[in-house]
């Protein structure tokens, strides 16, 4: 889910501020062990827009810039099939980081209706970080 404003600088260019709530998650498969984690994050993008090109009434567009994630929640699930055991556990900041920052890069499309504008877009999201503190389990 995302809420996102723009803020028009010329006909060509905006810049536009975004926030997000975005769910993030990877599975460990180590020998007879599985772990599934799961993490729940707060975006807040804020990206510069360039209108490409308009097409009748739809305009095409690229996007990119910085990205500030802030967790909110974070669980891991941890399962022994051999055992027949499962658990789920917190992560807490001593082991996992509580912010996360990158870059976006992305394009779409708007369409003006009588009740706003409809707006597709695709981004994808690169993190500089390592969430996780010490690799060395892994």
């Amino acid at each position: 889910m995302a809420f996102s404003g723009k803020l028009g600088i010329n006909e060509k260019w905006a810049l536009q501020p975004e926030l997000m709530f975005v769910k993030k998650g990877v599975t460990v498969e180590s020998g007879i062990f599985e772990s599934n984690y799961k993490t729940s994050y707060i975006g807040i993008p804020i990206l510069v827009q360039y209108s490409l090109m308009s097409i009748g009434v739809t305009r095409i567009h690229l996007e990119g810039g910085g990205v500030v994630n802030v967790r909110t929640s974070g669980t891991a699930e941890l399962n022994s099939a051999a055992v027949g055991q499962s658990y789920e556990v917190n992560l807490d900041n001593s082991s996992w980081r509580s912010m996360d920052y990158g870059v976006v890069i992305g394009a779409g499309a708007e369409w003006p209706r009588k009740l706003g504008i409809w707006v597709f877009e695709l981004h994808y999201d690169y993190g500089f970080m390592d969430v996780y503190k010490d690799d060395s389990e892994f």
